[in-house]
């Protein structure tokens, strides 16, 4: 998604990555476009993608405007959401009382591999990516 968004699109895009490492913790998601069922990780990653919104409240200066960090994953949801919005949908209490989203970062576009307790991994020609595709290409969640 990130290689679409940048180079057909031509924004920017980083990427944001959920964790819960911890023994207690774990990311649990209603996979409503899927079945229905939970689905569960440790980690999650989507694109990140920064907008610039321009207000225009009678109290605000003319050219006010606000940045949002809006994610994008279609796994999840049908449209960008916030980035809030997104780390509360995998804290699904319903699908395991445990489910927290213990920490996220957000890092460069170029990042694949989260980055919990030290440097982040990268993929540069996309050659892992096009792998992790293959080898789930005909995986069902639901």
């Amino acid at each position: 998604m990130r290689r679409l968004i940048t180079t057909r699109y031509g924004y920017c895009c980083e990427k944001v990555f959920s964790y819960a490492p911890y023994s207690d913790d774990v990311l649990a998601v209603q996979a409503n476009k899927w079945g229905g069922c939970c689905v569960e990780w440790w980690y999650h990653v989507a694109p990140l993608v920064r907008v610039r919104v321009k207000l225009r409240l009678p109290r605000l200066p003319k050219n006010f405007s606000i940045v949002l960090a809006m994610v994008i994953d279609p796994g999840m949801f049908d449209k960008p959401v916030l980035l809030s919005t997104w780390l509360a949908a995998q804290e699904n209490k319903t699908c395991n009382p445990q489910a927290k989203v213990s920490a996220y970062s957000i890092q460069p576009g170029s990042a694949y591999t989260p980055g919990w307790n030290g440097p982040y991994g990268t993929d540069p020609n996309y050659s892992a990516t096009e792998g992790t595709l293959l080898a789930y290409q005909n995986l069902t969640t639901c």
